[in-house]
């Protein structure tokens, strides 16, 4: 997924005024690394870093581009998948094991929207 990775902020990338602009920028591997070391005691915490993916995309790129719904989706379907009552979140999350979530990186990587994945 492309937000598995941090946004490379590179001036080859064409956004190197990302960090400039997104107050809180935050990834699936962050995510992940928390989710490994303990550090969600709460669910709503898991679930709030998850739609901070989604928020910075949106903060970024223009509301209603193809990046800003397919962060929606994969944000949507991984809360889905691993904040399910009565279960550990780390149990039920596939992509924490390194399993592919969504569209690959290519895939995604020039939105036709102008949009820049997170």
């Amino acid at each position: 997924s492309i937000f598995a990775q941090p946004v490379d902020t590179s001036e080859a990338t064409g956004v190197p005024d990302y960090l400039q602009m997104v107050p809180l920028p935050i990834d699936l591997t962050i995510i992940k690394q928390r989710l490994i070391n303990g550090y969600y005691r709460q669910r709503e915490a898991l679930e709030s870093d998850l739609q901070l993916v989604a928020e910075d995309c949106r903060i970024y790129n223009r509301e209603g581009t193809l990046i800003t719904a397919h962060a929606d989706e994969v944000v949507e379907a991984l809360i889905d998948e691993s904040l399910k009552p009565g279960d550990r979140p780390i149990k039920n999350m596939a992509w924490w094991r390194n399993e592919d979530v969504g569209e690959s990186e290519d895939e995604m990587a020039v939105d036709e929207g102008g949009g820049v994945g997170e």
